[in-house]
């Protein structure tokens, strides 16, 4: 059989996508789509989140939802970090399932939305001592967590009211 007629495999189509990104976005995301389309759930979450940026392709809300929910119902918890970003705006109910799942295999990112999920009451139902938990478990490695966290703690919402956890919160934001 001759050699340049057998496909690349999807695997070797994603480390070439993630090999140009930095350079060639727009290549980047043609690699990713066709490893995407041969079965890489790492390469959809990709282009699922170059679709929701814009980065390298014209954004597409739509097309960005199709991969990042294939990615992220295949268990990548970036996508369903990016998929619950995504849906915030549109379907937050959904987004909040996503969001709990990511967070729940450990994204930071997710923890830090869902906590802004449940203070906001934005489609779900307002939780601040719940959205208090998740931007604690974020706050170790978030900045912006620790700030939200604060807030809620300098008005006593979800949390004891307490002036000076919020100004010890707000102090490791800022650093």
């Amino acid at each position: 059989m001759d050699s340049e007629n057998v496909p690349e495999s999807a695997e070797t189509l994603l480390e070439k996508a993630r090999a140009v990104r930095g350079t060639d976005p727009s290549a980047a995301a043609r690699l990713f789509r066709l490893a995407a389309e041969s079965g890489s759930v790492q390469a959809a979450a990709s282009l699922g989140y170059m679709l929701m940026a814009g980065e390298g392709v014209q954004a597409d809300p739509a097309e960005a939802e199709t991969f990042l929910t294939a990615a992220a119902e295949a268990g990548d918890p970036g996508a369903m970090c990016n998929l619950g970003f995504l849906l915030s705006e549109t379907d937050p109910s959904r987004a909040a399932v996503f969001l709990e799942r990511a967070a729940g295999l450990g994204s930071v990112k997710a923890m830090k939305n869902l906590g802004a999920l449940l203070s906001s009451g934005r489609g779900v139902p307002m939780d601040k001592a719940k959205a208090a938990e998740w931007y604690s478990k974020a706050a170790e490695q978030n900045a912006l967590a620790k700030y939200h966290l604060g807030c809620l703690y300098e008005a006593g919402k979800g949390v004891p009211r307490s002036i000076e956890k919020a100004k010890e919160l707000y102090a490791d934001s800022a650093e």
